[in-house]
């Protein structure tokens, strides 16, 4: 008989998190076709969910809340197009119906399921934890870093926790900080690195692109402008110092978009940089921009593993990236596949960046190993632990 996974995600958008979903439902349905593979996405967001078209067919997708009704002031409160006491009374009217509806339809879902993986960590109230599927968790951040701006929240999610089976954290390196943090789920946490398809991505990045720069005459960054985690007025800092110390032509194209962007522009502009970095906004196919580059560049104050940082090693591309907690150390080997530049550091970001611009034979050496230690995310290495040690399917 068929064995079914159920995968659970509240939203699914265009982030990091949505692209790690994508990767693992394609490369089981290709690994493991005798699988039975369902979705659940708590609320639909309509033509925001940009990446829908890359899920495999056999994946059956439900969206557990798609009344337009109930929906409308959900979809205001996410863009900020609502007041307080709009907000205020969906809050009180519609909020709870919504949840009442997942719950219901999650668990109707879940009784057909043989195994269930909640993915961004946001179904603890509302599956059954004692039906008899395994259900396992992932969480895709530091537990650390989330613990200093809230760490009541976060210890009331890891207490959460202990009512799964499993819990899946995307690198060593946060695994490790978990338990250290909370012993009480030394024996369900594991780490599993988010599974990366070489092939497609490359396929998607030989499309055709209109580059905004010549190829090879541009750094590439893709992150959603959100100063509070993405930090890219340390880039921007950087790319000033770059003009300041070399009469060579430096350019940073941006892929990404979020709350930050005019703000953001209006700091380029001040600096005169508006030549030079260009914020492009969101594309549903970042790949040939990346494969096209001189290189990669990452400035967050903290990711749990970073997808867009192994997507362009998977493509050969040299990354200078901030040695931010938790898993870019872990990912970029210690600095062997990769630069890595303290926090907020502009002036160290701005001499690694002008090292591998004007270092044909140093790029090169960063390429290669970068190329060498994406092939530890691939599918095949990644998929068999997860699917056979942590799900349990022989």
């Amino acid at each position: 008989m068929e064995k079914r996974v159920l995968f659970v995600i509240s939203r699914f958008l265009s982030g990091g998190i949505e692209t790690a979903l994508v990767e693992y439902l394609n490369g089981i349905a290709q690994l493991y076709p005798g699988l039975g593979l369902s979705l659940a996405i708590m609320t639909d967001s309509g033509e925001r969910e940009a990446f829908i078209g890359r899920l495999p067919e056999k994946v059956s997708v439900h969206h557990l809340v798609d009344e337009p009704w109930l929906l409308k002031t959900l979809t205001m409160r996410q863009e900020k197009r609502i007041g307080p006491i709009g907000k205020m009374a969906d809050e009180i009217a519609l909020s709870p119906l919504r949840r009442m509806l997942i719950g219901r339809r999650l668990r109707r879902l879940q009784k057909e399921a043989d195994f269930v993986v909640d993915f961004d960590s946001n179904a603890r109230s509302f599956l059954d934890f004692g039906a008899k599927s395994r259900q396992v968790i992932l969480f895709h951040f530091s537990f650390r870093e989330l613990r200093k701006s809230s760490r009541r929240y976060v210890d009331r999610v890891a207490k959460g926790i202990e009512r799964y089976d499993a819990l899946v954290n995307i690198c060593k390196t946060m695994a490790d900080e978990c338990v250290e943090l909370y012993p009480s789920l030394s024996s369900k946490a594991l780490w599993s690195y988010n599974p990366i398809g070489s092939a497609r991505l490359k396929a998607m990045a030989a499309e055709k692109a209109d580059l905004p720069f010549a190829e090879g005459t541009y750094a590439v960054s893709c992150m959603r402008l959100s100063e509070c985690q993405k930090d890219l007025t340390t880039l921007i800092g950087a790319w000033a110092l770059l003009h300041k110390r070399s009469a060579g032509t430096f350019r940073l194209l941006v892929l990404g978009d979020g709350p930050d962007r005019q703000q953001l522009q209006e700091l380029i502009d001040s600096l005169g940089l508006h030549d030079e970095i260009l914020l492009h906004g969101f594309t549903r196919n970042p790949y040939p921009f990346i494969s096209h580059s001189r290189m990669f560049v990452h400035s967050s104050k903290f990711e749990g593993l970073s997808m867009a940082v192994v997507e362009a090693m998977i493509l050969g591309k040299a990354v200078v990236c901030t040695d931010c907690p938790v898993g870019q150390r872990e990912s970029l080997m210690g600095g062997e596949a990769g630069i890595l530049t303290p926090i907020g550091d502009k002036e160290a970001m701005a001499d690694a960046i002008l090292h591998l611009w004007e270092d044909d034979n140093l790029r090169k050496q960063y390429e290669e190993a970068a190329l060498k230690r994406a092939t530890d995310f691939s599918p095949e290495k990644v998929l068999p632990h997860f699917v056979g040690d942590i799900l349990g399917i022989q």
